[in-house]
């Protein structure tokens, strides 16, 4: 605040004159050119309110005039002559009262003379008690003690005299002091409250029981309530809601034992019922004896604030979930993609034993998902050289012109020796290039795996000229491993096919068959099902269609963990190892998820331990493309697979039925179309065991397997 004097008087905080300082303080009116406002009571200064003076206003004394001059010369002297006038007045009363009663007092005639001195100091200070010391010394020494030629007769007088002077002066000293003090304490206690009352921040002052000692302006506008009303009162049964008092209690109880400065927020509630949001910093004053005396809150209003950052958060998360739909979005069609063109492959192994048709269409299939321009197959035989190479996306022209197949130089040589994938974006400028025959097209990037079953390499796959000129990424890669592994398999399997004859080929073709058939193509229908529901909820809820897409990506990744171990020779991957029970569990649990029949499982007890291997896995086979079959043909809301031992401890029961739209049962059997069926007769002669089909249309199918228990059981594959 910058204070401006024409008058040479200046009001300023800590410097300027005193007297204007404290009729400020004190409400005495002042003028200043703030709009007309004037000083209000308490120090506080506002255009006729207390609020407080505006920042930058300008208090000023009226311009010179006679009149002015001769006010102010008035208000300036006033003061002084009041001071001194008064000391001169008690002096006189001092000497009368003296006067009156000294019959009665005589010869001490000091004491009124001393209260005189110490009304004085009081009232008017060091000065006008040194002038009522002079004053009263001059009356007691011509008008109560001897005459000036008999003082040196009365030495005693003379030190009484001394001693009254000495006194009087120490009196004026302390009470002047004692009354500066004074008045220096109630300019600062002043100035705090005009401090405090103009504060926007909010200021309480609490006791050590929690009740309210002050109670600023920002404050009562906050909450509506006058310091009058809360004083005296605890904090929490004013302002705070329920559920927040025992928190700030303990908060309290913190500061009470020391444990300050400290930072709170909480909300407090206001006398029209509306929440704010308060953050408090808060510490406490400590007595002398080291005991908190008083804990001080300054808080600031923060409900807008917390409202914009959480509106903000709210809209960012909006923006960032709305993102991860479309990218949710966009994987789902991608993994839509995948699936499409893994179910294909596996029709195409499944569907069709010739070697060139397999090959080729898992070429096609995987020279478009990759949207490549070009693709190869290369079969090496059993001499490990390379004998047969199918290509895609060449026209027979082309292949013609090219002539005779390659002769494993250059990359294709070197993904052979290697036998690890490779990906090249600029096939002329790898050091294992060696150029391309006449007539061959044109081409830059490069993906290659090797083809591999029980460790032994039989091809090498190749997809070139990816659309758009981009080169392949790891996400190619994986995508064309998992299509390799079902072209090794399926090259394994014709292989195996051409060198052993009759009955054995056949019969190692339909285990393939059932185990692609049961296995790899019932989840894939599983992940099928999954994928429905989730386009299903594109719009709906993104936080359960992004689980549902990671379920999608676990699937196609147990997808190719089976087609692994089918490689391997070990079996789907996924159920390896597990007891009966807990492989159908997880299938019961799949199906649920990922179709509208609601299926339960009933195991009984000792029915895993009972079982060899073998046996658990051909009945898991067998339940599974039973249930399959209901979720895909019989429209059944509800279904059961209970397993248990006959009587006598000898047979395994398994008993699958549901509610399903049934069918007629042929008298001669069923045809040999029916892939699925003829597959678990065959598990089940396998086992030594039989299996009934029960169903009759619109009253459900009941499928009963009955597996003789041994600790060697024939598989026949």
């Amino acid at each position: 605040m910058t204070v401006n004097s024409k008058a040479s008087t200046h009001l300023a905080l800590g410097s300027g004159c005193p007297y204007h300082i404290e009729r400020c303080l004190k409400g005495t009116p002042l003028a200043c050119e703030a709009g007309g406002a004037r000083c209000g009571p308490a120090g506080h200064c506002g255009a006729g309110s207390s609020s407080g003076l505006p920042v930058g206003a300008s208090v000023v004394a009226k311009p010179h005039d006679p009149h002015g001059v001769r006010n102010m010369s008035t208000q300036s002297m006033h003061p002084a002559v009041r001071r001194y006038g008064l000391a001169v007045l008690v002096t006189v009363l001092a000497f009368l009262l003296t006067v009156l009663i000294r019959p009665w007092i005589e010869p001490n005639v000091f004491p009124l003379f001393f209260v005189a001195v110490m009304v004085s100091a009081w009232y008017g200070g060091l000065g006008p008690a040194l002038l009522a010391t002079v004053l009263g010394t001059a009356a007691i020494f011509y008008f109560f003690v001897l005459s000036p030629p008999d003082v040196a007769r009365s030495p005693d007088v003379l030190s009484r005299l001394d001693l009254f002077v000495i006194v009087a002066l120490f009196i004026s000293v302390l009470t002047a002091a004692r009354k500066q003090a004074q008045e220096a304490l109630k300019k600062e206690r002043d100035f705090t409250t005009a401090v405090l009352d103009t504060a926007s921040s909010l200021v309480v002052v609490l006791d050590v029981r929690g009740r309210i000692v002050r109670f600023n302006r920002a404050c009562e506008q906050l909450t509506g309530y006058s310091f009058a009303e809360v004083m005296g009162k605890p904090v929490w049964d004013l302002f705070l809601i329920p559920e927040e008092v025992e928190p700030v209690k303990r908060v309290f109880a913190q500061l009470r034992t020391g444990h300050f400065p400290n930072e709170y927020e909480n909300f407090w509630m206001t006398r029209d019922g509306c929440r704010h949001l308060i953050a408090w910093s808060n510490t406490a004053l400590v007595g002398n004896g080291g005991e908190v005396e008083y804990i001080i809150a300054t808080g600031i209003d923060v409900t807008e604030r917390k409202r914009a950052e959480d509106e903000r958060a709210q809209f960012v998360h909006e923006q960032a979930a709305r993102a991860a739909a479309e990218r949710l979005y966009e994987q789902e069609q991608q993994q839509t993609a995948r699936l499409w063109a893994l179910h294909e492959a596996s029709l195409a192994l499944t569907s069709d034993l010739a070697l060139e048709n397999v090959l080729q269409r898992v070429v096609d299939l995987s020279r478009n998902l990759l949207n490549a321009r070009y693709g190869a197959l290369g079969v090496i035989g059993e001499d490990g050289k390379l004998n047969q190479f199918i290509t895609s996306g060449i026209s027979p022209q082309v292949h013609a012109a090219i002539g005779r197949l390659p002769a494993s130089l250059g990359l294709l040589g070197y993904l052979m020796r290697k036998g690890e994938p490779i990906r090249v974006n600029d096939i002329q400028s790898h050091p294992e290039s060696v150029g391309f025959p006449p007539n061959h097209p044109p081409m830059k990037t490069l993906l290659g795996i090797p083809l591999s079953y029980q460790g032994q390499l039989l091809g090498d796959l190749y997809l070139t000229e990816k659309a758009g000129g981009l080169p392949f990424d790891e996400k190619d890669e994986e995508l064309l491993q998992l299509f390799g592994a079902q072209a090794a398999a399926a090259l394994a399997n014709a292989r195996l096919a051409r060198r052993i004859e009759g009955l054995a080929v056949v019969e190692e073709r339909q285990r393939f068959a059932m185990d692609l058939h049961d296995g790899i193509i019932q989840s894939i229908y599983a992940i099928g099902l999954t994928l429905e529901s989730a386009v299903r909820r594109t719009d709906e809820d993104p936080g359960a269609l992004r689980e549902q897409l990671r379920t999608i990506i676990q699937g196609l990744d147990e997808v190719i963990q089976d087609i692994r171990g089918y490689i391997a020779d070990l079996g789907p991957g996924r159920f390896g190892g597990k007891a009966l029970t807990a492989g159908l569990t997880d299938l019961v649990r799949s199906i649920r998820m990922n179709s509208m029949t609601q299926v339960r499982v009933k195991v009984e007890e000792g029915v895993d331990e009972s079982l060899t291997p073998p046996q658990t896995t051909e009945l898991f086979h067998i339940a599974r493309e039973v249930l399959t079959n209901i979720v895909k043909h019989a429209r059944a809301s509800r279904a059961q697979v209970r397993v248990e031992m006959d009587d006598d401890l000898e047979h395994v029961i398994v008993v699958i039925s549901d509610n399903g739209v049934g069918f007629a049962v042929p008298a001669e059997g069923f045809a040999g179309q029916h892939r699925g069926l003829r597959n678990m007769k065959q598990r089940v002669a396998g086992m030594g065991g039989t299996l009934r089909v029960l169903s009759t249309p619109g009253q459900g199918t009941t499928v009963e397997i009955v597996a003789p228990v041994t600790n060697e059981v024939p598989m026949v594959h």
